[in-house]
């Protein structure tokens, strides 16, 4: 099992896009001190796309989400 832990406030996207480009649904800002227990995760594009065990976003719960390794 693996852990997210955000060290920097960001947001966690539902595509691999800008987030300027996505709709509050398919984004959500995540605080400094947040962490979430991953069931998996893959380096794709200068993204991290993950699947969060415990965690929800926006009421989805084990999906995949996109953060940018660097700012999202």
């Amino acid at each position: 099992m693996y852990e997210l832990k955000v060290v920097q406030n960001t947001i966690i996207k539902l595509q691999p896009v800008d987030s300027s480009k996505l709709t509050d649904n398919e984004k959500q800002p995540v605080n400094a001190v947040a962490s979430s227990k991953l069931q998996s995760y893959a380096l794709v594009d200068n993204h991290i796309k993950f699947a969060m065990l415990e965690s929800n976003f926006k009421g989805i719960t084990l999906s995949l989400l996109i953060c940018h390794m660097f700012n999202c």
